[in-house]
Order: C-alpha cells, then structure tokens, then sequence
C-alpha cells in the first residue's frame, strides 16, 4: 500500500512517505495530532505500538481506529458469501480481526474511548469483487486447491445475486476514537 501511495501521490508537494511499523514510526515525538489505524490493527504487537502512539502522539492527540464488518445478517447475499468462508475456511471464524472487543480496545488504550456505527456499503462488479476476496488475507491465493473452490463459489454468487451487473457488501463501520491515559508530557 506504501509503494501504490507514493505512486498516487508523487506529484503531491506535501505527500512524504517513510519507513516504519506502528511499533516503530519513525516520526518526531510529539508531533501528530491524530493516528488513524484500520482493519491492519489485529496484526499489531498491541503493547509495542500503545507506546508508540503515546510517543509521537501531541499531548491532546487522539488515535482512531477503524473496522468495516461486514453485516452477515443484512441480507441473503451476506450470509451466502459468509457460509462460502466458513465452509473452505476452517481459520476463518477464529480471525483476530473479528474478535475485537471494545475490552480489548479499552485495554489497547487504558482508558475509555469513543464508539461510534455507522452504516456503509461497497459495490462489486464481477472482476473487482473476486480481487476483494484475493486481498483477504485469510484466502489462500492460485492455484491452491482451496482459492479455486472459493472463486468458483463466490463467481457463481455473483452471478445469481447480481443486478445490473454488480453486487453490493454492506457493512457496519466501527470507529473506535480515544486518548491515551498517559500521553507525551507538555
């Protein structure tokens, strides 16, 4: 994703890219105002990056971090594209990502946070949604016996739920936004 950013944004004057974790930034103490993180979150070393985000955070900083769930139960597509995962995924439902607790949040940053819900949907024509099911991590890639089946499965959902040539995930945003406890003294 770093390397499609400063692509996309080489001609942007106040673009700048480095290298670095959210363990190990690399940035200024003190100097952001606020961290926005997503979904990449569950990979995290949780202890390591509370304290790098409480280094390089201002004193008033926040950090937001951000998830899209998908909603299994809005509609039949939803759950179809689910069993699909669950039925050729055996890791699936244990992924770290969707066992986020607000607990844990809480626990990330010692201290209450806000939680906000906001509704969101993405819409897929064929190609673009069999790209969307390739860049989950959990899906094994070609020619994996496994990807082959999940393709075929989720080619022929499209091709029943489809209309106008597109399909649409809906999801639940869920914004989690705080402080830490113990920011970078003034």
């Amino acid at each position: 994703m770093r390397k499609q950013a400063e692509e996309d944004f080489a001609a942007t004057s106040n673009f700048f890219s480095i290298s670095g974790t959210a363990e190990s930034t690399n940035l200024p103490t003190g100097s952001i105002d606020l961290i926005t993180a997503g979904q990449a979150f569950h990979w995290f070393d949780r202890k390591k990056a509370a304290a790098e985000f409480k280094r390089i955070l201002k004193p008033d900083g926040y950090a937001a971090l951000i998830w899209n769930y998908r909603d299994v139960e809005a509609d039949d597509l939803q759950r179809m594209y689910e069993n699909i995962l669950e039925k050729h995924i055996p890791d699936y439902k244990q992924l770290d990502h969707k066992t986020m607790t607000d607990e844990i949040i809480r626990s990330f940053f010692n201290s209450d946070v806000k939680k906000f819900m906001l509704p969101n949907f993405q819409l897929f024509d064929l190609e673009s949604l069999l790209g969307r099911v390739l860049s989950s991590s959990y899906v094994p890639k070609p020619p994996d016996p496994i990807a082959e089946k999940v393709l075929s499965q989720v080619e022929e959902l499209f091709n029943t739920c489809k209309h106008n040539s597109r399909i649409q995930f809906i999801y639940k945003t869920v914004v989690y936004l705080g402080q830490f406890k113990q920011a970078w003294p003034k």
